[in-house]
């Protein structure tokens, strides 16, 4: 046997080159072998063509497999292995170069599927039997051990399904040695490495090649092996101490017992061993899931009620339609493919399970669309949808007029009875959103969406412990780091539109672009306190007043918001109940007035004082709320409305939305109003525009006017306001004007304003910024000491602007 598998190696130049190989690499190499943690494909026509091979491994080099052992057993036993596996294709004993601060001489990756590649084609080729494990434990001159004898099933009755697997992973992996053994005290010392955390090393490659090595990333154990019993539990590394010492000492070989009882096909308390991992994996997924104990217990009832139905007869079939109360949409999915792959794996859906997304946005624009919502198409026609479909935004249906609503959830209802033996539907949104649609349809609300899992949203603390783990995966997190990370968290989580998860993984990403956004070969993984964001809309009430208070002019207008702080002020004081306050406004006045300027001011303010959630001013214009068919106007309305829910909704030219010219605007004002009164705590809406257009936009709506609190008119500038604020300009960018200048700067201002619909403060910056075009081209024939002063010669008088000429930069 020796002498042939000499022979088959010496005539492979491929398996030749593993005589070369270092013994820590071909331990590794067995190790992935022995395990079935790598695969390679058959090839194909066209990659026999050109030469090629593909395979399948576990991930070996990559940083973010903090529990290796987890992803041994995944791959293992084909369990939620997606994640920690990786394909390969290359070249017929193509070499991959290393991974940057990998120590192996090789890449292991490509060692492995052209050794495996190639002991496949000599076998077929010369009709041998060749065994991976034996040319490799060949080349490593590696004996086997004699045993006396082969333990029955029995010998591991009381041990834990679990444990027996992770320990079958330590000894199978030679991860463990008997360093010391006191025949009469029974006292033992091993030596065993941790492939549960990877400590100060970037990958778990150089691990395993330093243990392999020196044994360097072990630790110490010691146990009395005369004394030793084994609890459910407890260190699985003591139970893999005891039987590495009835291998060494006793002769009994523990590793055929476990590679016998360990089978994925054999029966374990009724049900295959591949199964009892997946109930394992599963549970322990959801115990690891962030929410409360009752949102996981009802997600573990599905798994129970699933499991009783594939293994118990006589479990009647129950179609399971779902409502999540949460409007976190990675939560949402995170459960809908846990819920998802366990009723695929034990045969509650069907075998071609796949996962459908559809939104209510869409189903609105094309009501009769939701005929089509549980069909799919392919080559073969038409066929009906299995397996799990997630409606998005379902909540938006409420803004849509009473005889859309009643007919789209009519239609859902009848197409989903009529697939329920097919298809897990799912619906998520907040449950003051939703409670009113289910309840007004009862056989959809209660006798097809027969479960409700609400989850709680994640607090401060939460999300800070989650966001640390999740950073620490990668990064060394110190504490200097988790002070300031904790601080940014607890001022921008209240008033970040992302919640949950979504806002966890919206922060990850900003940090880790923050320290990655140069490039640095040698730079450790190490977060610094410049990689946790700035905290940003931090300054207080007299720093919103002092930039209000600079404003040119506006008088009246600050004192209005003077006097509308000391009330709200007062209010939070006296502990008055502000949910019946009117708090939404109708700024009336010409461009360039500062209504702009003044609503980001008053959002700052409601922010600081608590009114809003968010310090956010979303602009929009009437265009953004209409669509251009019927009955998709109050969808498009109230998806801009919420996208400004926690702040401050600004809405300019709000008469557009009125009048012959405005089609549709009736049916967004309805969303509008239906929105202010049912989200009052939720949104503030400032509506501006011209006066006297304005005037015509509140009488045209009784309620509109009704639920306004504040009216706020911006006046004209006056021609010296209007100076001050072209002086203010010149004295920011570090200029100054002549004599000269300035009377013709005046004087085209002057007759400029007297056209209707004068450009103000728009006006001043339209024109400064002219002015600044003619000095930039003047400037090359001026004295060096000129190069700041803006002259006359700098200033075209006919940029006045009259009635028939178009403003100046429109």
């Amino acid at each position: 046997m020796e002498e042939q598998m000499k022979k088959t190696i010496e005539n492979s130049d491929i398996l030749k080159r593993y005589l070369k190989y270092s013994r820590e690499e071909l331990m590794i190499m067995r190790m992935y072998i022995n395990l079935d943690l790598v695969y390679v494909y058959n090839q194909t026509e066209d990659e026999e063509k050109n030469k090629m091979i593909k395979g399948k491994l576990i991930k070996s080099c990559l940083n973010e497999n903090y529990n290796y052992m987890t992803d041994m057993l995944n791959i293992k036993y084909k369990v939620d292995s997606s994640g920690c596996s990786t394909n390969l294709k290359i070249r017929i004993n193509e070499e991959l170069k290393l991974c940057q601060g990998c120590k192996a001489n090789k890449c292991i990756k490509s060692s492995l599927i052209n050794f495996i590649y190639e002991i496949n084609r000599i076998n077929k080729e010369d009709n041998l039997k060749l065994n991976y494990i034996e040319v490799i434990d060949y080349i490593l001159e590696r004996k086997m051990p004699e045993f006396k004898i082969v333990p029955k099933d029995v010998f591991f009755a009381d041990v834990n399904l679990i444990d027996l697997m992770n320990v079958q992973l330590i000894l199978e992996s030679d991860w463990i040695s008997l360093e010391k053994y006191d025949e009469e005290s029974g006292e033992a010392e091993f030596k065993i490495l941790d492939a549960t955390q990877k400590e100060d090393e970037l990958y778990f490659i150089n691990v395993f090649l330093d243990y392999y090595k020196n044994k360097k990333h072990s630790k110490k154990i010691k146990i009395n092996v005369k004394e030793y019993k084994y609890e459910d539990k407890k260190d699985f590394y003591e139970l893999a101490s005891y039987y590495k010492y009835l291998i060494e000492i006793e002769k009994i070989d523990i590793i055929a017992a476990l590679r016998i009882l360990l089978r994925k096909e054999n029966i374990y308390n009724g049900i295959n061993i591949r199964a009892n991992y997946f109930i394992y994996r599963y549970f322990q997924k959801v115990e690891e899931l962030p929410y409360s104990r009752q949102a996981k217990d009802k997600i573990l009832s599905i798994f129970n009620y699933v499991l009783n139905y594939r293994y118990k007869p006589g479990t009647v079939y129950i179609p399971i339609n779902i409502v999540i109360y949460s409007n976190d949409k990675d939560s949402v999915n995170n459960i809908k493919y846990i819920l998802g792959e366990f009723m695929w794996f034990f045969c509650y859906l069907p075998e071609d399970t796949k996962y459908y997304d559809e939104f209510m946005n869409n189903i609105i624009l094309d009501k009769f669309s939701i005929k089509n919502l549980y069909l799919t198409k392919d080559n073969n026609g038409v066929s009906k949808k299995r397996g799990i479909l997630l409606i998005h935004n379902f909540s938006n249906i409420l803004f849509t007029n009473s005889l859309d609503q009643n007919l789209i959830l009519n239609i859902l209802t009848d197409e989903m009875e009529n697939n329920n033996n097919n298809l897990c539907t799912i619906i998520y949104g907040s449950k003051d959103e939703l409670m009113p649609i289910l309840s007004k349809h009862p056989k959809l609300g209660k006798l097809l969406i027969n479960l409700e899992l609400e989850i709680d949203e994640l607090d401060i603390e939460k999300i800070y412990e989650i966001l640390v783990n999740k950073l620490e995966i990668n990064e060394k997190v110190t504490e200097e780091v988790k002070e300031k990370l904790y601080k940014y968290i607890s001022s921008t989580y209240s008033q970040s539109e992302n919640r949950d998860m979504e806002y966890i993984k919206k922060i990850y990403n900003k940090i880790i672009l923050n320290k990655n956004n140069r490039f640095d070969i040698n730079k450790e993984n190490i977060l610094s306190v410049e990689d946790i964001p700035e905290v940003y809309n931090t300054r207080g009430i007299p720093e919103i007043l002092k930039e209000l208070n600079d404003l040119v002019g506006l008088s009246e207008i600050k004192k209005q918001v003077n006097d509308l702080i000391y009330l709200l002020k007062f209010n939070q004081k006296a502990n008055i109940d502000i949910s019946k306050f009117n708090l939404h406004m109708i700024f009336t006045g010409n461009p360039g007035t500062g209504k702009t300027t003044v609503a980001r001011l008053i959002s700052d303010v409601l922010y600081k004082l608590g009114y809003i959630k968010q310090n956010k001013l979303v602009e929009v214009s009437s265009k953004d709320l209409i669509a251009e068919y019927v009955g998709q106007t109050a969808g498009k309305t109230f998806s801009v409305l919420k996208s400004a829910f926690g702040g401050v909704l600004f809405i300019d030219e709000a008469y557009s939305l009125i009048g012959e010219g405005a089609k549709f605007g009736d049916e967004a004002i309805s969303t509008i109003l239906k929105v202010m009164e049912d989200n009052r705590d939720k949104l503030i809406i400032i509506f501006a525009g011209y006066k006297e257009e304005m005037k015509r936009f509140e009488m045209a709506n009784v309620g509109l006017s009704s639920r306004i609190g504040y009216k706020i008119d911006f006046k004209d500038y006056t021609l010296d306001e209007l100076m001050s604020i072209f002086l203010q300009l010149l004295e920011k960018n570090k200029l100054t004007i002549s004599e000269e200048a300035s009377d013709k700067v005046k004087e085209i201002i002057k007759e400029s304003s007297k056209i209707e619909n004068f450009g103000n403060a728009r006006y001043i910056n339209n024109l400064f910024q002219k002015i600044l075009i003619n000095h930039a081209k003047n400037v090359d024939e001026k004295n060096e000491e000129n190069m700041y002063i803006i002259s006359s010669e700098d200033i075209d008088d006919s940029w006045i602007v009259t009635d028939n000429k178009r403003k100046i930069g429109f």
